[in-house]
This record gives structure tokens, sequence and C-alpha cells, in this order.
């Protein structure tokens, strides 16, 4: 009798383990929103002119910065954008992943920039950025550099330089 309650405990536990991994995970994987934040950071130029996004994200764990335009199919880059990251002494590469429903739609709509936030292939944060209200002109940026993906230590903005 003492062993089946030993066995069904340590059945329990198992499963236990198992769901909080599978559903655990899938709820850690997923995108932080963090439009509000970023919007009302925004909208302050900075005493000293420059913008450091790794500052306004804090400690959100993201090596990379994506800025995507209006009018991009979002889907499409994530399923498009190929990278190739050096990791312990190895290359790997690997496509843009969004843990969870990617359900963010800026085809559409002009007036606002997605700010993906990742950290190798994992998608960790995002900011829709509205873009009338933003003291850095993202899109004009990305026009005038042709550069999309900035690495953690490039993304910072000195708005003096974009006038």
């Amino acid at each position: 009798m003492l062993r089946k309650i030993a066995f069904a405990i340590l059945v329990f536990v198992i499963l236990v383990y198992l769901f909080i991994r599978v559903v655990g995970v899938h709820f850690q994987d997923k995108p932080t929103n963090i439009s509000d934040e970023i919007n009302a950071a925004l909208r302050v130029t900075p005493a000293d002119n420059i913008v450091d996004m790794r500052t306004l994200t804090g400690n959100r764990g993201w090596d990379t910065l994506h800025i995507i335009l209006p009018g991009t199919d979002v889907s499409d880059y994530l399923r498009n954008f190929r990278r190739t990251v050096y990791v312990s002494g190895h290359h790997v590469s690997g496509r843009l992943r969004w843990g969870g429903k990617q359900d963010i739609n800026i085809e559409n709509n002009p007036e606002l920039v997605l700010l993906i936030f990742s950290s190798r292939f994992e998608v960790s944060a995002y900011a829709n950025v509205v873009q009338k209200y933003s003291v850095v002109p993202f899109a004009q940026i990305v026009r005038e550099t042709g550069k999309l993906v900035y690495d953690y230590p490039e993304a910072v903005f000195e708005l003096n330089s974009m006038n």
C-alpha cells in the first residue's frame, strides 16, 4: 500500500514538472508589450539629446533592436529575417521567433513603427511607437541609413545628428 502511494506521488510530481515545463515556457516566452512606457519616454527630449534604448527598456533581456516600418507585414518580417550569432565558440543561424500569438498589425497604420527587442532569435519585448509623438524619427533613420537592425551597443540615438 505504501509503495502505491509513493508511486502515485512520484507520478504526480513528474506530471506537475512536465506541465510547468510545457505551459510555463509558453507563457514565459510571450513577448512583453512595453508600448506605453516606450511611448511615454520618447515624448520627452533628453537634456543631453541622446536616447538610449538600453536604458528605456530596463532589464528586458535583449541584444538586438529591430525597427519595423509602417506598411510592413510583421509575420513576413519574422519569417524572412535570418541571422547568424556567435555563441559559445560556434556560429548559430536562425529565424526570429515570436512566442505565443503574434497579433501585431502595422501594415495599414502609417503612424506606427514597431520596435522589436530580441534575444538571439526570440522576441522578448515590443513597442508600437506613435511616430508623430516620438523624439526619435525611427522611420527617417531607416530611410536614410537603410538599417533596420541594431545590436545592443548601437541602440543609442543622438538627436542632434538627425536634424
